[in-house]
């Protein structure tokens, strides 16, 4: 027991050194150069929607206003006419009556009929008559004003309902340019998250490169006497120091025994997940923890490349699982232990 908490703080160790070494070549350049594009045009397209959606605020402002000059102007025009047919037709009653009046007053004058006294008063009566008829006409006057403003209003209204239908137009055409704009705001994205992606990948392989260059002396292949199969073959990104391997995944895929030998730990580790331990002679052993479900048992013995469990996701969006090769309990550089033709596949195909 005190043996294996042992290799567990060695493996948190090799955990915390792990470091990324500096991308240089052109490629990688070039995609940052993609990336820095790619960026740029999502901010643009995100200040465009801010601008769109800003102008779409400000015109149901305006929307609401119209609607608002419309339903008190039609309210208004509606008062003013129903006063205005009242009024005429009261004054038309009165100065019928009126007139009706004066003529009958004015015949009874010029038939000289009745006292002197009588005829005095007649006089009085017609002259206050035509008074009060021009006064009707004065207010006849008066009401074509009215109806001079209600035809004034009526024609504002039809102007300001046909601001409001333009700008409904207006509004309309702008919720359709938000949705292009949106598109090209989803796509853009896409376009960056795939250049980060395949950069992510160009990154593994050129800390492969630098790695192999930096190589000295007799291959550590040679030394342990056995080359060891990769637990994972489908993954996003592969980082790697000068100790072990963590690959990154999205997707539930097989775990693998990376060589022949015999299981012997299979349990958890605290913050880091599942853990298993092969050992396959000669004090060499093989250590897998992380985001996985295993499908062996301490003291099973495997094949290299038997099924020994799956990747799994627990919660998150990328799962992780990290590798080691060791000797003596010592951590080797495991990317060189790796069978050669996984190492080329990874040039042609992963990257």
């Amino acid at each position: 027991m005190a043996k294996i908490v042992t290799l567990f703080v060695c493996i948190l160790l090799s955990l915390s050194t792990q470091g990324a070494i500096k991308k240089s070549s052109s490629s990688i350049s070039s995609l940052k150069k993609q990336i820095k594009r790619s960026q740029q045009a999502v901010a643009k397209v995100k200040k465009g929607i801010f601008n769109i959606e800003k102008n779409i605020a400000a015109g149901n402002v305006r929307l609401k206003m119209l609607g608002k000059s419309l339903n008190e102007t039609d309210q208004t025009i509606f008062k003013l006419a129903a006063q205005f047919k009242k009024d005429l037709h009261l004054l038309k009653a009165v100065r019928g009556k009126t007139e009706r009046l004066f003529k009958l007053s004015v015949l009874e004058l010029l038939n000289n009929e009745g006292s002197e006294t009588h005829l005095a008063a007649k006089k009085i009566i017609l002259k206050q008559l035509r008074t009060k008829i021009k006064d009707l006409k004065q207010l006849e006057l008066t009401q074509q004003k009215t109806k001079d403003i209600i035809l004034d209003l009526q024609q504002q209204y039809k102007t300001v309902k046909s601001d409001r239908n333009e700008l409904l137009a207006v509004l309309n055409s702008m919720e359709l340019n938000k949705i292009n704009v949106v598109n090209r705001y989803v796509n853009a994205s896409k376009r960056t998250n795939k250049y980060k992606m395949r950069l992510e990948k160009l990154s593994t392989i050129k800390k492969i490169k630098r790695s192999k260059k930096s190589r000295k002396g007799k291959s550590q292949i040679s030394k342990l006497g056995m080359a060891f199969q990769p637990p994972l073959n489908n993954f996003t990104k592969l980082d790697h120091g000068k100790k072990g391997l963590s690959y990154y995944f999205k997707n539930t895929s097989p775990l693998y025994a990376p060589q022949d030998g015999k299981v012997v730990y299979q349990g958890r580790l605290a913050n880091y997940g599942n853990v298993i331990m092969i050992e396959h002679g000669n004090q060499i052993k093989t250590i897998i923890l992380g985001d996985f479900l295993a499908k062996i048992k301490k003291g099973n013995r495997v094949a290299k490349g038997d099924i020994i469990g799956y990747s799994k996701l627990l919660n998150k969006s990328e799962g992780t699982i990290y590798f080691e090769v060791r000797k003596k309990n010592v951590v080797q550089n495991t990317i060189f232990l790796l069978d050669k033709k996984y190492l080329k596949d990874q040039n042609l195909k992963k990257i």
